[in-house]
């Protein structure tokens, strides 16, 4: 039996998706955080309050933190791209409702 695998966010059949987890090396600092964070999550996704949290590990957060971790997550789209996944864009809801979720292209 050939394997299926589905979209998480829109249910449609995809072919086999491209390894997730080669994608956490791919970065460090502020943006692999945030990449181990969505890997360990897929399919399901991470908010940017767990986002900031797993970025910063204790340590004080910057009164930016938000902002930081959500230019890195529109910078590392590109990159993602290239690489058959993409973090898609969220829109409405206040930054603590919002999940982000790694997605293949």
């Amino acid at each position: 039996m050939i394997a299926t695998f589905t979209c998480p966010c829109c249910n449609s059949r995809i072919p086999n998706p491209p390894d997730v987890r080669a994608l956490a090396r791919l970065y460090v600092g502020v943006k692999g955080a945030i990449l181990r964070k969505l890997v360990e999550q897929y399919p399901a996704g991470a908010s940017m309050v767990e986002l900031i949290s797993e970025t910063y590990r204790g340590a004080d957060e910057p009164e930016n933190a938000y902002y930081v971790v959500a230019i890195a997550i529109s910078s590392m789209r590109k990159l993602l791209k290239a690489h058959g996944w993409t973090i898609p864009p969220n829109r409405g809801g206040g930054h603590d409702t919002v999940i982000y979720r790694l997605q293949p292209l």
